[in-house]
Order: C-alpha cells, then sequence, then structure tokens
C-alpha cells in the first residue's frame, strides 16, 4: 500500500498542517502502476510533483490534476489542483485556498474567488451572504478589512489583497458555476465576471474610488496617496515633497497602485485627465519624489531616458571607499542587516543554529510597525530554539545616516565584536531608476566604513 495524505475538505486544504490531513492508500496493483512526478514549478519554495498513473487496461498513463508536496519525511499531500494554481506576470505562484479559506471563514461571506493569472497583482471576487446596499459598498470593506489583513498574514507580499481596490463585490444570489463535487469552477466563474476583472486592471475600480486633485498643490496631494499606500510606514516616516519613496519603503505592488490613483485622481489645468495609455508605466520610478512627479505632471511631458554612463561613474566616485586591511576573524559574531524580510530571516536562524556563531546581530529600519526579526521567523514557519534564540541580538537603526542611527554603546558593541556583515537589506528591483539607489548606495558605504574600523 502507498500511503498518501490528502485533505478531507475546503477548510483545510492548503493550511501547511499535515496533522488535519487524512491518509488513504493506494493498492498495491494500482501503486506499481503509479508514480509521484517532479514538475517544474514549486510553491512557497516546496516542490510540486504530480501523480501519474496506468490503470489496468490503459495504454499509456495519465497525469492527475492534483497539486502534491513532500514532506520531510516523505509524506506526500495534496494541497489543491494544477488549474487552481496561479500564475503572475513575474513568474510567481500561489495556491489561493488559504486566502479563499479565510475570507470564507467570515459569516459575512458566501463565496471568495481569488483571481490574477498573467496579472502583476491578486484581486478577489466576493460573494456576501447578505446584500450590499448600494453606495455603501466602501464602508462594507472598511468593516471587512480586518479579515483581510488576516488573510494576508498567510500569504506572501506579491500575493497579498493590496486595497479596497483589489476586491470586486459581486451579487449575493449569483448563482456560480460548480463541479459534480459542489467546488466553484474557478476558469468559468472568471469568464462570468471578466468586465470587472478587466476593468480592475484597467483602473477603472481606482478611478470610482479616487478623489480629484488639481494643478494648485499636486505635489501634497501625491504626498497624501504615498502616505495611503505606506500606511503605518507612512504615519511616522518623514514624508516631504523631495524625499524618494522607495528609500520608504515603497514595493513594487504599492507603486503601481500609486500609479494608478494618479492617473485617476491627476486633472491638469485645462481639464485633462491622462489616460492609462498616457502616463508611462515607469512613471514613479522615473520620477521618485512627489516633487518631480508633480512637475512632471504640469509640464505634461515624460522623460523615457536611462540613466547614462555619466550618472554611473558619478555615483561610483561618490561612494567609493578605499579597502582597508583587517585582522583575520576570531569568534564569528554576524551583522546581518534587513532581517524583517523571509529571505533574511532564514540567513539569520540559519547563522543563529551555527556552532561556530557566537552572536547574530540583526540590524533593522527604524520605523514604526515594522516586524521584529522573531516576528517574521514565525511568519516564515522557522522554528528557533532557545540556544539560537538567546544568539540574535536585535538593533533598530537607520544604515543611511553616520554610525548607522545606533547609540554609542551598540556601536562599541559592533566593532570590537562583529567579524562578518552579510548586507541582506539591498533593494531588489529592477524597476527603479538609478536615482533611487542612492540611499542604498550610501548604506552600503557606511557600513563599508564601519567594517574599515573594526578590531582597529
Amino acid at each position: 500500500m502507498v500511503p498518501i495524505a490528502c485533505h478531507p475538505n475546503r477548510a483545510s486544504l492548503g493550511n501547511g498542517t499535515w496533522n488535519q490531513q487524512q491518509p488513504w492508500t493506494l493498492p498495491v496493483h494500482f501503486a506499481n502502476l503509479s508514480c509521484f512526478r517532479p514538475r517544474s514549478e514549486d510553491i512557497d519554495w516546496r516542490q510540486l510533483y504530480s501523480l501519474t498513473v496506468k490503470p489496468p487496461g490503459f495504454e499509456s498513463p495519465f497525469e492527475m490534476q492534483d497539486l502534491i508536496v513532500k514532506n520531510d519525511a516523505g509524506e506526500f499531500a495534496v494541497i489543491g489542483r494544477n488549474d487552481n494554481l496561479i500564475i503572475l506576470a513575474n513568474g510567481e505562484k500561489f495556491s489561493p485556498h488559504i486566502l479563499e479559506a479565510t475570507l470564507t471563514s467570515s459569516p459575512m461571506i458566501k463565496e471568495a474567488i481569488a483571481f490574477g493569472q498573467g496579472q502583476v497583482e491578486v484581486g478577489v471576487l466576493i460573494q456576501t451572504v447578505h446584500d450590499v446596499v448600494h453606495g455603501r459598498e466602501d464602508e462594507f470593506l472598511e468593516h471587512f478589512w480586518p479579515i483581510i489583513s488576516e488573510a494576508n498574514l498567510s500569504s506572501d507580499k506579491y500575493a497579498q489583497i493590496a486595497s479596497n481596490d483589489s476586491i470586486i463585490l459581486i451579487p449575493h444570489d449569483a448563482e456560480l458555476p460548480r463541479s459534480a463535487k459542489c467546488e466553484i469552477l474557478r476558469k468559468e466563474t472568471y469568464q462570468i465576471f471578466q468586465d470587472d476583472i478587466e476593468a480592475f486592471y484597467l483602473g477603472e475600480q481606482s478611478a470610482n474610488t479616487s478623489k480629484e486633485f488639481s494643478n494648485s498643490n499636486p505635489e501634497e496631494n501625491i504626498l497624501n496617496l504615498v502616505r495611503e499606500r505606506l500606511g503605518e510606514k507612512g504615519t511616522d516616516a518623514e514624508l516631504n515633497p523631495d524625499n524618494d519613496v522607495f528609500s520608504l519603503g515603497l514595493d513594487s505592488l504599492q507603486t503601481l497602485h500609486l500609479r494608478r490613483h494618479i492617473t485617476a485622481s491627476y486633472r491638469a489645468p485645462d481639464g485633462h485627465k491622462f489616460s492609462n495609455e498616457e502616463l508611462p508605466r515607469d512613471f514613479i520610478y522615473q520620477y521618485p519624489s512627489a516633487r518631480k512627479r508633480a512637475d512632471a505632471l504640469r509640464k505634461s511631458k515624460f522623460s523615457q531616458a536611462a540613466a547614462g554612463q555619466s550618472s554611473l561613474e558619478e555615483l561610483l566616485n561618490r561612494y567609493r571607499v578605499s579597502p582597508g586591511g583587517s585582522p583575520p576573524p576570531r569568534t564569528s559574531v554576524v551583522l546581518v542587516t534587513g532581517a524583517s524580510g523571509g529571505i533574511e530571516s532564514n540567513i539569520v536562524a540559519h547563522l543563529a543554529h551555527l556552532e561556530n556563531v557566537a552572536a547574530v546581530v540583526s540590524l533593522n529600519r527604524q520605523v514604526d510597525g515594522e516586524p521584529k526579526p522573531k516576528i517574521s521567523m514565525t511568519a516564515a514557519g522557522i522554528d528557533l530554539d532557545k540556544e539560537a534564540e538567546k544568539k540574535i541580538v536585535v538593533m533598530t537603526g537607520n544604515t543611511t545616516v553616520l554610525d548607522l542611527g545606533l547609540s554609542r554603546e551598540q556601536i562599541r558593541f559592533i566593532r570590537v565584536n562583529v567579524t562578518h556583515v552579510i548586507h541582506a537589506a539591498w533593494p531588489m528591483d529592477f524597476n527603479r531608476a538609478l536615482a533611487s539607489f542612492e540611499d542604498a548606495f550610501q548604506s552600503l558605504t557606511n557600513l563599508i566604513k564601519l567594517a574599515q574600523q573594526i578590531h582597529q
């Protein structure tokens, strides 16, 4: 008999826990004609498998549509179906079942169907139990947002519901197409609401909810839009018209929403409103500050020029640091930047478990609401034993300023003890203009200068 773990119902589908899954077995004569084949895709860093079978009487094997993963004990589990896997335009993949199950756990929601195949962001169709009064949709969504926030905790950032604009309310009494097992047929549902989904990606959803602003004070209006996109990070950050929004933590999905709302909100002095095609897709990247964006909107001229060799050489000269000698390391103490991210959290956890590492200094940005390394590790499913946890020293600062914004005692600790520096906070965004990397170059320069002072 071949043991296979399968999900008994929708509520536990893909919840990441193996103990809630009921095992079933295949007879030996059937198991000998079946095998698990690795697929070319992965999901959440886990290898995906397909079950290929050749029952008696069949001339050739066929591949079942179930998506299967394997745990460390060699057990297999079904986490969904091939036709339910959503692949975004950037190649990222996610299974929407956790998101949908979390949303439908609310007594207000009858059905939730995520969408986003081939697109840059995820949206969701929501069918409510009771009809939402026309004109009070925003009020309902604000009341419902805590459930969305809870669902987002279980999703990678690229698969999260970014704002109310990403939610499409469908009629509460709409008949949704279902299979013989009473499961919603995803592709057929997409076709029914195709116009609404296309309108969402064209920005019409934002146009319906955005307040217009004119040429009188576009800087302030754009700053308000940035604050909305940054959320908690925008409330305490020192926002001014000359801030580079990417240095404040604006990610690619928030950038997309910011551009969409500017397109929907801005009205030129002559009354003209830019269409989605008129405003360049890289508008936020080309004009990373509110002042630059406002100037470009006033002139209605948008530069497409990339940075030239002279700009690169200018930045290289500005942030070049002469190499200095350093003695060989003694007891290993590693400084890691950016440990609130997923990859960085894994780096910190790996180092903390190494016997030859005495301590790991986790340096994070000084922003209220920024998750601490322990919280990030929990969200990423990383377990730390007590000994490893004792090794982690959390420091909060700003790598763009001298001495990283740390106290004298903290700087003294680093200079005396640190033997290695891993700069994992480098922004991975291929859409940014060169000028938006100045803070990143400044941070790298400051870290190099600090490294030169270690053990001196």
